[in-house]
């Protein structure tokens, strides 16, 4: 069959291609219109495959994975480490951590993160939506645990009195009659002293404020009553160096701020801000708490 005869044939299709098509098969050269198609149609295919590999579950593992080896700022600038502090009158070193939120390049404007330690061993970070939650970890004990700790305490009680205490102590739960234990983040669009000295009009009426001011710190300490349950809050803004802030509240109640208080006061000390990645301000190991 010639080539004419292949043109009657396919009617409306140009002659042109069908010539080349047949110089290709006799090892003629390669045109550059069909090279730069097989290209064309080479990516088409790789996109496809890339999709159809992206809606499968190793798919899905495999964007998780990179996801988590991208988003590794924090724990290559703030490497995990011993710290020691004064609690309730002794010594207690506990092992630290870095946790926080990475910055990010947005179409908008830049948003910065940030890195804060705390004991992983006590505390355990939460975050829920743009809030950052650090609170107590109650940790879960066996019976065989809570008798070899309290055995003691406990030979006193009633067999009932201590089958109660003993499942509390497995199992323990926050008290919901007392105030709250947290440290809460979250950052704001708003510089920090204009941040600070509106809540602190909002404030006036509900707490005592002492205030202090420490750098681009500003550092509220709060009480409600005198009583064992009273409610305590720190508030501290920092400047995000961007034209915002960060906010941290620290949330325990009085009887509580010999343990609660000050751990929460070591935990704050290390927050760091880290600037978009590119800025002039990003962070230097000489920034790092």
């Amino acid at each position: 069959m010639t080539n004419m005869d292949l043109l009657d044939i396919l009617g409306g299709v140009q002659g042109k291609y069908l010539l080349e098509a047949q110089q290709l098969r006799t090892g003629g050269r390669k045109p550059h219109r069909l090279r730069y198609m097989r290209q064309l149609a080479a990516v088409i295919t790789l996109i496809l495959i890339l999709t159809l590999f992206l809606n499968t579950a190793p798919g899905v593992a495999a964007v998780e994975y990179v996801k988590e080896k991208v988003t590794s700022l924090i724990e290559t600038l703030f490497p995990p480490k011993k710290m020691t502090i004064n609690v309730e009158g002794m010594e207690y070193a506990g092992d630290y951590a870095a946790d926080g939120v990475e910055p990010e390049v947005t179409a908008e404007a830049p948003q910065p993160g940030f890195a804060i330690y705390y004991d992983v061993d006590s505390y355990t970070m939460e975050k829920e939506g743009d809030i950052t939650y650090i609170r107590p970890y109650l940790k879960p004990m066996t019976r065989k645990e809570v008798l070899e700790i309290y055995g003691d305490s406990l030979f006193s009680l009633s067999e009932e009195e201590q089958e109660r205490q003993i499942a509390s102590l497995m199992n323990p739960q926050a008290d919901p009659s007392l105030p709250n234990c947290e440290i809460e983040i979250i950052h704001l669009d708003i510089p920090y002293e204009q941040t600070a000295s509106q809540e602190r009009a909002e404030l006036e009426g509900q707490w005592e404020i002492t205030e202090a001011v420490a750098g681009n710190r500003i550092t509220f300490s709060m009480c409600n009553g005198q009583e064992w349950d009273s409610p305590v809050e720190v508030r501290d803004y920092f400047s995000d160096e961007q034209g915002g802030c960060f906010r941290i509240t620290s949330r325990y109640y009085l009887e509580a701020a010999e343990g609660h208080g000050v751990r929460f006061a070591a935990i704050v000390n290390t927050f760091a801000v880290i600037p978009p990645q590119g800025s002039a301000d990003s962070i230097s190991s000489d920034d790092m708490p």
